[in-house]
Order: C-alpha cells, then structure tokens, then sequence
C-alpha cells in the first residue's frame, strides 16, 4: 500500500542526503524520483504543488526538469544505473528512443498529471483503439532492441525512466477505462517483458504499482456523481480521495462499477 512508499522516503530521510528532490505529483517528477532510485543515491524529499521536478545539489545549486537533473545525476553520482552511458546504449542512442515518445502516445489529449493521454482535448475518453495503437507501436519500439528487454541496450537507462511513469499509469488506467489489460503477455510480449524486467531493476517499482491500483480501488468508494462518472472535472473531484492515501500522485476514476473494478484489476498487479 502507500504506506511503502512512505517508508522508502522516510529510508532516504534517515540517512546522510547530499540531494534534496522537490516532488510534486505527476509523471515528470516520478520520472526524476525513479532515475534517484536507479542511481540508488541518497536524497531528501521536499513536497511540491506541481509537477515541476528540482534537485537541489550539495553544494546549493538547482536543476529543473527531468532530462538535465537526469544527465546531471549521470555525470555526478557514479553509483547505481548508467543513465546515458553504457557500452551498448550511448547518449545519442537514448535520446533517439525518448525522442520517439510523442508521436507514439495518443494525440490531441489532454496534458492532466493524473491521467495523461486518457482524455481528448474536448474532455471525451481517448478510446481504446488509439490507446491500443499506442501499445502496439510501444511493443514494436521494444522489439526493435535486440540486447535486452529495455529499451536501449541491455540494462535501464534513462528512456526507461523517462517512459515508466505514462506506461504505469496505462497499465493501471486503461483496464479501468476500457476493460482492456495493458500488459498482457499475449498481445503485447516485449512490454509485457519491459514491466518485468524494470520491477526487477528497480525494487520500487512493482509496490507502486500495487499503491496506484489499490489507491484507486480505494477512490471509488465514494467517487462524487456515482460510479457512472467520465468527465475529468468529477474524476479530479474524485482524486482528491487518492491523494489522502499516497500525497505523491492524484488518481482519476473513470466508468466502471466496483465489481468491474475487482473484476479486471484482479491479479494484474
């Protein structure tokens, strides 16, 4: 539950922080706070209103942004993950493969910190066959790497960490919305390895899926307007319930009963 993901951050607390991390909720600061995790250094943890991820340094200067506190991190902290470097996937390759996020991720859609790609600009639900084509080419994008199941080289880099926070939330969101499992090992074979390999990698990553799906289930006991809700006005509204249980991140209920609920989370996570 969230109460793990609590106890890591009291872990990093407790011991001597020459980072201080500003994280707010949202997929660009669980960027930045997965990359610390690969990088396994020790940091302090400031709440934000936002979702604008800043590291403070031990010696009292700033970075903003994923990608520089990334390269930054890669360059000061020889310790865990090669964010950038490493013998099979160099910068230049890494920054080719994030740079193919966009047009793989379903368009016009709202930028919401909750649930991104999940609504059209007009506040309609993205529908699955756009969402199913974003899984598909992400897949294929995995298939191209023949060194390993991540998606530069044979070892995390920081494309994984960039990637993972939109790739949870899909996994977490999509069979709420559409009924569909955004992992499966049938359909979807080298992003079903990809989840596997980056909860091997990164021991934090699997307890957060857990957190985001029980959070969820957790919302929908009482999500405002009933459970028939679809807009992203009510499903923020509903949010705020997910916030109490895990500060770091806002959930958004969408259509589906609690039994569909139970239903198609059931033993996904």
């Amino acid at each position: 539950m969230a109460r793990r993901l609590l106890l890591l951050a009291a872990l990093h607390l407790t011991t001597t922080a020459s980072l201080t991390f500003g994280r707010g909720a949202g997929p660009k600061c669980d960027q930045v706070w997965l990359a610390l995790e690969a990088k396994g250094v020790a940091y302090a943890t400031e709440r934000r209103d936002d979702d604008a991820p800043v590291v403070r340094w031990d010696d009292g200067s700033e970075t903003a942004g994923p990608l520089p506190i990334m390269e930054r991190l890669d360059k000061e902290c020889d310790a865990g993950a090669r964010l950038f470097v490493r013998p099979r996937a160099g910068i230049d390759r890494v920054r080719d493969t994030n740079l193919r996020f966009r047009p793989i991720f379903p368009r016009n859609t709202r930028d919401s910190v909750g649930a991104p790609f999940m609504y059209k600009e007009d506040g309609s639900p993205t529908s699955l066959d756009s969402i199913r084509v974003t899984l598909e080419e992400t897949d294929e994008l995995l298939e191209e790497n023949a060194e390993g199941d991540f998606f530069a080289g044979d070892a995390l880099t920081a494309v994984d960490c960039a990637w993972a926070p939109y790739l949870a939330r899909m996994a977490v969101q999509v069979p709420l919305l559409h009924g569909h499992y955004a992992r499966s090992a049938e359909e979807y074979p080298a992003l079903h390895r990809w989840f596997e390999a980056v909860e091997a990698e990164l021991p934090c990553f699997g307890p957060w899926l857990d957190d985001m799906a029980a959070a969820w289930r957790d919302a929908l006991d009482e999500p405002p307007g009933g459970f028939l809700a679809t807009t992203e006005d009510v499903a923020r509204e509903a949010g705020r319930a997910v916030v109490e249980i895990d500060p770091w991140r806002e959930g958004s209920p969408k259509k589906a009963s609690k039994a569909q609920i139970a239903d198609l989370t059931r033993g996904l996570f």
